[in-house]
């Protein structure tokens, strides 16, 4: 087994193909199991890879079985929560309830310091 490396993301990941007696990069995304990621396809058979994902959505192997199986880069961005100057704005018009209910303490905070972090639903 062999790795390739072509570049690296922008977290400084290696982005590389794994090599055995086959591509298992390949393999993976034929099998539905991994997107062809079309920033890094410029070190590679771009198009081996695009045909890999093609073949994949049509006989909806892995993440294809769902409907709308798709890439996450994709969708569109969750939309920032509405606030109001430190009240989160609630569905109700005119009512807004205050941020320290959707807040918990990352740890006990001086008295009076009120800081936290802000926790988001599903």
């Amino acid at each position: 087994m062999s790795i390739q490396p072509h570049t690296t993301d922008r977290y400084g990941r290696t982005v590389a193909e794994v090599i055995s007696e086959i591509n298992i990069n390949l393999v993976m995304v034929v099998d539905g199991q991994a997107f062809a990621y079309r920033r890094y396809l410029s070190g590679c058979d771009a198009k081996e890879y695009l045909d890999a994902e093609f073949r994949g959505s049509r006989l909806r192997y892995g993440v294809w079985q769902v409907e709308g199986g798709d890439p996450r880069w994709h969708h569109p961005r969750r939309p920032p929560l509405p606030l109001q100057g430190n009240r989160l704005l609630c569905p109700r018009p005119g009512a807004a309830a205050p941020l320290s209910r959707f807040v918990v303490p990352k740890r006990k905070p001086p008295a009076g310091a009120g800081q936290g972090v802000l926790m988001r639903g599903p």
